[in-house]
């Protein structure tokens, strides 16, 4: 299967059933000389669940607040003003249902082909990084709850 190739200003969102998974993989090596990757966590998702995968200002979920310490190219502006305008950061956001994805990362979506989604062999999409993005899992239009993603 040939991956999508995920770059600037990008959102792409997979509606989820019983017996999909996603599943965060880098590459082994620095240079992914080796051909070998690493499984860095993977979801489990139900019937209701969506997954948001966006480096996008506007696609940012309301509940999730942005650290000025993670904004670059596109975000540096927003970001800006937000802080213009009072704006004072906590912590970064973190918990099992976000991913602080990576260039050269993958993306991998796997299940049952239907109508939203033809794969092969049981793989649905492989999504390849070109840009650092935010993936993000919610289930039934809500902010996760801890249990997000397991089976």
């Amino acid at each position: 299967m040939t991956p999508h190739y995920f770059r600037t200003a990008e959102t792409v969102r997979w509606p989820g059933q019983v017996g999909d998974f996603v599943i965060w993989l880098r590459a082994a090596d620095p240079f992914g000389s080796s051909g070998k990757w690493n499984v860095l966590d993977f979801w489990a998702l139900k019937d209701g669940d969506t997954v948001t995968v966006t480096n996008r200002w506007d696609d940012l979920p309301p509940w999730f607040d942005l650290h000025p310490l993670e904004a670059a190219n596109s975000f540096c502006a927003p970001m800006m003003a937000k802080l213009a305008a009072g704006y004072e950061p906590e912590e970064t956001m973190d918990g099992p249902s976000l991913w602080r994805v990576c260039a050269g990362d993958r993306l991998v979506r796997v299940g049952v082909d239907r109508a939203d989604a033809q794969g092969m062999d049981g793989v649905l999409a492989v999504v390849s990084f070109e840009e650092s993005a935010l993936a993000y899992g919610e289930r039934d239009g809500q902010a996760p709850d801890m249990s997000f993603g397991t089976a």
